[in-house]
């Protein structure tokens, strides 16, 4: 293979600057921070801002293009202003978002940009204070950072269908939480709990990553994750058995609580020693969450702790069972005496 040197530039993509000079026979690459390839703008740093400015700044060429010879034409039909919105405007400004990483400025200039479109086709203006989703609503358009974020979830698809030796899993080592993040955020997601039953082992190895996140997702993505949580706890429930004072310290949380219990009720079915030492923490989210008992006594049960001499529900001599504890409902259970 022959290289050209005089066409030939070299980039490290790195937080930091590193340098690293190639060389190609006697001649040295010059090493750059930026590189455009396909039309898009690569960064040494990773960043995403200078090339979503662009494709904006390339958008709002089109619409200036258009503005006074077509879209704003009384004569042309909301149909053709749409046709021209979905196969020009919409590809010119989203080119390349597979790997877009958006902050919440990004995408507050991402939706201005739209509706900047959007407002032209429906024949209104700022002036007249109509709302982004009433005119989206009129106009039947799914927001365009939906659109974006879909196509992202199909991009990460694609990658985790890729067999354990392909280049981006294998080589470059992409966990799960950086595929979220080089695809869209933590909308991704949702798709983890589908890739689980094909890849486990892969998510195991990064499920205490993935727990740190619980706090700072929004509600929506918090419930993808549960969802991945109680998949492991059905399938692999001991390789839980590390995260357990994790799981116990989001109890506090009442959207969370429920749903954790359940899965560390499989946990501590499977490992009962895991959660020995965190039984006074449960007590406490049975006291607060009178509805929780029942999965608060289930795991009281598989640890060991219920016995005639010292029960979690002492006034009952029929739940001193551990097995009597899979029959009865939890509206059943009289108020506990916590000891």
């Amino acid at each position: 293979m022959r290289i050209s040197t005089s066409k030939s530039e070299s980039m490290v993509l790195a937080r930091k600057k590193v340098e690293c000079l190639l060389r190609v026979g006697e001649e040295v690459l010059p090493q750059v921070e930026e590189f455009k390839y396909l039309g898009i703008l690569f960064m040494s740093e990773g960043r995403m801002e200078r090339e979503i400015n662009r494709r904006i700044g390339a958008a709002s060429a089109v619409v200036r293009a258009l503005n006074r010879s077509i879209v704003v034409k009384k004569k042309l039909s909301r149909k053709a202003k749409l046709s021209i919105y979905r196969s020009i405007y919409v590809p010119v400004l989203t080119y390349g978002h597979q790997r877009w990483v958006m902050t919440e400025r990004m995408r507050s200039r991402i939706q201005a940009t739209e509706m900047s479109f959007l407002h032209r086709v429906a024949g209104l203006s700022l002036r007249d204070r109509v709302r982004s989703p009433d005119i989206r609503e009129e106009l039947g358009i799914e927001p365009l950072l939906l659109y974006i974020e879909r196509s992202q979830l199909g991009w990460l698809r694609h990658l985790a269908r890729m067999p354990s030796g392909s280049l981006p899993l294998e080589r470059l080592g992409v966990p799960p939480e950086e595929l979220m993040e080089v695809a869209g955020n933590h909308m991704l997601l949702r798709v983890l709990p589908s890739v689980y039953p094909r890849q486990p082992e892969a998510i195991h190895c990064h499920l205490h990553s993935l727990l740190a996140m619980m706090l700072q997702l929004e509600s929506p993505e918090q419930q993808h994750l549960i969802h991945l949580i109680q998949a492991v706890a059905e399938k692999h429930p001991v390789i839980l058995s590390p995260q357990v004072p994790r799981l116990v310290s989001y109890l506090e949380y009442q959207c969370l609580s429920e749903a954790l219990l359940g899965a560390l009720v499989d946990v501590s079915q499977a490992s009962p020693s895991s959660l020995f030492g965190l039984l006074p923490a449960l007590r406490i989210v049975g006291q607060q969450f009178p509805a929780l008992l029942g999965h608060v006594a289930k795991i009281h049960g598989s640890v060991g702790v219920i016995s005639k001499t010292r029960s979690v529900f002492p006034e009952d001599e029929s739940l001193h069972r551990p097995g009597a504890l899979n029959t009865r409902s939890c509206q059943d259970y009289r108020q506990p005496v916590w000891l």
